[in-house]
């Protein structure tokens, strides 16, 4: 399973990744459009925690057939923030060094556990990694030049490389609607290109942190 992309959450002052759903658990949310296998929920949320309450501040994603915008997509008529009273559960929150990778269990140099009830912080525990090594370990295919990927005509290539992009590692930090507004192709063509990523394994919004990794050139064709 390809590493899913994180929402972002400010909790007193800091800013954590957390790969928790909150936003999952409230009754009669769209289905929003997954343009890369490393978001399968389809959007990412940005959340805080003020006077021990959480909120959902900001909300990007794309549900087809929709022109509302944002947390519009979600609740009507409401101004952010919005007081997340659905909630109940525990909140793994990161930040920090990534220390190991992993798919299924990253580890951070900072955790942070928030027991939530309605909404409202119940309890909070701390945990601190500091001075733990850092392990950073990347699929080789990252390295590979993006000539490599099916669905570049040669225009599209001087594009993304305009962007900075000249690996597939560069490109698949792209979350895939981020992609699409730099580059001005449309959505079936980010799918397209979607698609061919997947067949490496990879995807759009994969967080490489690290990235690039010290003396490890673009692979040539």
């Amino acid at each position: 399973m390809t590493a899913q992309a994180a929402d972002l959450i400010f909790f007193e002052g800091k800013e954590y990744v957390t790969f928790d759903e909150p936003l999952s658990f409230l009754e009669g949310l769209p289905e929003f459009l997954d343009l890369n296998t490393g978001n399968i929920k389809g959007y990412v949320a940005l959340w805080v925690v003020v006077a021990n309450r959480l909120f959902i501040a900001s909300l990007n994603g794309y549900v087809p057939g929709r022109t509302d915008k944002g947390l519009g997509l979600v609740f009507s008529n409401v101004q952010a923030p919005i007081f997340a009273s659905w909630y109940s559960g525990r909140l793994r929150l990161l930040g920090g060094q990534l220390l190991r990778r992993s798919e299924i269990n990253p580890i951070y140099q900072h955790e942070v556990l928030l027991v939530v009830k309605n909404g409202e912080i119940q309890e909070c525990s701390l945990l601190d990694r500091t001075g733990e090594a850092v392990c950073h370990e990347f699929d080789p295919m990252l390295s590979v030049s993006i000539e490599l990927l099916e669905g570049f005509s040669p225009g599209v290539i001087d594009l993304v490389r305009n962007l900075g992009v000249s690996s597939l590692g560069d490109l698949v930090e792209f979350d895939g609607l981020e992609f699409a507004k730099a580059t001005g192709l449309g959505i079936d063509a980010v799918i397209d290109i979607k698609n061919a990523l997947s067949t490496y394994g990879l995807s759009f919004g994969m967080h490489l942190q690290g990235w690039p990794p010290k003396q490890s050139p673009v692979r040539p064709l």
